[in-house]
């Protein structure tokens, strides 16, 4: 979105923010608001980034109202997990019965895009009080809030359906975005808690039918052509761009029988095949380079549906000097899940 210039303008107002004597006289609530910009900007500043959570880390008993409904948003939207997060959830308990439904909407998105599985606080009060005020939500806080319970395993069975039935009653579908948000909510109950699905009532079908059909979302990019020529080059019957369910695998390498998922403990499942994802520099945290919750999301359902996720970084992969380089890598990734014999 930004040309050039501005990027430099952004550096360097970085710079100056995290100059000791500046960032150790600035409220915390300041610090909220340069960060509010930054992820509404969807500018990773890295050292910035750092900087802020390090300080509120020392000032989270400060924040109040809005300045903590920001943090979550502002952090869940740049993908910055670490343990701020612990002490976060520790003050929103404290606050939840201050809290509107818009707050609420934009805590439980920011859990769930960092994938904080905080049961105690998102399954606990935090659910109570948002049963309390369903009907104050609207469509669009309705999805969110649902969207970021289920990022973050902490959806509660009666909090699904008080807020479907509300969503449902509103008759608002919404955007691209917000459908593709539904989808994935009710693709996660479907196939992790299909019995919350029997019986329910005509009103529900339209959105049921929905995650059926869900658009594919990724188009095709020069490296699927290429990882199919590196999957030829390991002798593997391998397919690019596979649809599994609502997502798209950049290579599919299907595996004679079903074996164990590796590593363990995911050795409760089996698997078919194995799903190979070029993953973006967005699904990592950009500090402590653990995986975020849409992924993390993706990682669960495909083991559920018999594939076992196996991620290389696209940046590393694209840095490759030529092709015999990436079927090295892919090589290395797959040499103890199938057989290999490398032409």
């Amino acid at each position: 979105r930004f040309d050039w210039p501005e990027q430099r303008l952004l550096k360097k107002y970085s710079a100056e923010i995290r100059e000791s004597y500046r960032m150790a006289r600035m409220h915390p609530h300041n610090l909220v608001v340069i960060l509010h910009a930054y992820g509404r900007l969807s500018v990773r500043d890295v050292e910035l980034l750092k900087s802020i959570n390090g300080q509120l880390m020392k000032a989270v008993e400060q924040l109040e109202g809005k300045y903590l409904t920001m943090v979550c948003h502002s952090f869940g939207r740049l993908g910055v997990r670490g343990p701020l997060w612990q002490q976060l959830g520790q003050r929103i308990n404290e606050r939840v019965d201050w809290l509107a439904p818009v707050d609420m909407a934009l805590i439980a998105h920011g859990f769930g895009k960092v994938a904080i599985r905080d049961k105690e606080v998102l399954a606990g009060p935090f659910s109570d009080a948002a049963l309390v005020s369903i009907s104050g939500f609207t469509p669009q806080q309705l999805s969110c809030l649902l969207d970021g319970l289920t990022l973050a395993g902490c959806l509660r069975e009666d909090m699904f359906f008080a807020a479907m039935e509300e969503y449902i009653r509103q008759g608002s579908i919404g955007g691209r975005q917000r459908q593709h948000m539904m989808s994935r909510i009710l693709f996660t109950v479907m196939l992790e808690r299909k019995h919350l699905l029997e019986g329910v009532s005509p009103s529900w079908q339209p959105l049921l039918s929905r995650v059926h059909h869900a658009p594919i979302d990724a188009p095709p990019r020069p490296y699927h052509r290429e990882l199919a020529t590196c999957a030829a080059a390991l002798s593997l019957k391998a397919r690019p761009r596979r649809r599994k369910g609502p997502y798209i695998i950049d290579l599919y390498v299907p595996v004679d029988a079903h074996v164990p998922a590796r590593p363990f403990p995911a050795n409760q499942f089996t698997v078919s095949g194995l799903a190979i994802h070029l993953m973006a520099e967005a699904e990592f945290c950009p500090i402590t380079g653990e995986l975020l919750g849409p992924t993390r999301l993706r990682r669960r359902h495909l083991l559920q549906m018999e594939s076992q996720h196996l991620g290389l970084r696209r940046k590393d992969w694209l840095a490759l000097p030529d092709t015999e380089a990436r079927v090295t890598e892919l090589e290395a990734l797959l040499v103890q899940h199938v057989p290999l014999r490398r032409r």
